[in-house]
């Protein structure tokens, strides 16, 4: 009975290990996307509000995937979890849809400058 449990905490000692890499590295990853996406906008001479903007959309999406990675690692089933978010996406899409319509022509405003 004793070996069963060492090894059953030894399985779930290294699942939740990965979990916390992934977890780290995933974050890493995300911030120097996020930075290199930055710089590129700058360069193109962007708005920095919506430089400000796309790079903070970007680093909660990459940081929503690596949670994901990382819970999934741990053993736990996410399909529900990723329904339940999409289904928040899309309610929160369709109720805000015409404050989204102006963000979206505010942006277009912004990068294409037509006046």
């Amino acid at each position: 009975m004793d070996e069963k449990y060492q090894l059953m905490l030894m399985d779930y000692g290294v699942r939740i290990v990965t979990a916390l890499v992934i977890y780290i590295v995933g974050k890493w990853l995300a911030r120097i996307i996020t930075s290199l996406v930055r710089k590129t906008m700058e360069k193109q001479k962007i708005d920095p509000a919506l430089v400000s903007f796309s790079g903070n959309v970007l680093y909660f999406f990459l940081v929503v995937v690596v949670v994901v990675a990382a819970i999934t690692q741990l053993g736990v089933q996410t399909t529900f979890l990723i329904a339940m978010i999409g289904a928040g996406t899309l309610a929160i899409g369709l109720s805000l849809q015409g404050s989204l319509a102006n963000l979206a022509s505010g942006v277009l405003i912004v990068i294409l400058k037509p006046f």
